[in-house]
């Protein structure tokens, strides 16, 4: 795992942080475990685009069809996230995604349980 520059550290520092919420229903057809890993992804990631796609979920003002309609045209990594567990998400990721993945399990803020 590379280590995070300081500039990568300091564009995660700025974004708005999402914390992990038990009452996660405005992210439809996912467990919770998935929905934490959208949460790291959301917080720790360095690349906009999937940085969009996590906070497109999250988003509880997005329509839920519209969510369950996008989600079916997802590429691999996402779709680890929505639907598989840590470990396949993890090998899917490119190295960027695997470091938020572990820094967001390293902050106890990913559930390991379905």
């Amino acid at each position: 795992m590379k280590p995070r520059t300081k500039e990568t550290m300091s564009m995660t520092k700025k974004r708005k942080k999402f914390e992990v919420n038990p009452h996660y229903s405005q992210v439809v057809n996912v467990q919770y475990h998935n929905y934490t890993m959208l949460v790291a992804i959301a917080n720790y990631i360095d690349n906009p685009s999937i940085i969009a796609r996590a906070k497109f979920y999250l988003d509880p003002d997005v329509d839920n069809d519209e969510k369950i309609h996008t989600m079916s045209g997802e590429g691999s990594f996402m779709s680890a996230i929505l639907f598989n567990d840590f470990i396949i998400a993890y090998q899917r990721g490119s190295e960027g995604s695997q470091d938020a993945l572990v820094q967001g399990l390293a902050n106890r803020e990913i559930s390991m349980w379905k």
